[in-house]
């Protein structure tokens, strides 16, 4: 396993991470935008169908997986989910985590931080409900504590708050 210097900000649908991601970019840190997000945005139509979200999960994780191995172990940078996210959206579908333990093994972030649920407002990308949110926002705990990570709960607070938090737990 190789310890990497990057952090992951990871939560539930509609959490505010991206937000945190984008407002650390602002600063000029480097970021890693979420994969299943673009990935979903490129493929509009079809990801509004269950069975499509189910079956792309194993490219989403080739996605996030290729990139992660293109970064430097050595730089400060912060990722919008990990490759351990997975395993939740894995669960979610049905379909076996295996893979995404064995895989997700390989690298080691220096720090996961898990941004408090916010009210769910869907999108055009998100379609997740409340309750699926929720399920969600325990798999990731579960998934994250699994890799034997202290997870650092991000509060509800404003933008520019959950940032300053997060660069004060670096």
């Amino acid at each position: 396993m190789i310890q990497t210097r990057w952090h992951v900000i990871t939560g539930a649908p509609c959490s505010g991470k991206t937000a945190v991601i984008q407002e650390l970019e602002v600063r000029g840190y480097r970021v890693v935008h979420e994969t299943a997000r673009s990935f979903l945005e490129k493929k509009r139509e079809e990801s509004k169908s269950p069975e499509f979200r189910k079956q792309a999960q194993t490219t989403i994780l080739e996605m996030k997986l290729d990139i992660e191995s293109s970064l430097p172990v050595d730089e400060t940078l912060f990722l919008d989910r990990g490759a351990p996210d997975s395993i939740a959206y894995y669960r979610l579908h049905e379909l076996d985590p295996a893979e995404v333990f064995q895989r997700g093994r390989r690298r080691r972030y220096r720090r996961v931080f898990f941004c408090d649920r916010l009210p769910l407002e869907p999108d055009a990308i998100r379609t997740e409900d409340e309750a699926t949110a929720a399920k969600l926002h325990a798999f990731l705990l579960d998934a994250y504590r699994r890799f034997d990570y202290e997870v650092i709960s991000v509060p509800v607070r404003s933008i520019r708050e959950r940032t300053e938090f997060i660069l004060k737990h670096l």
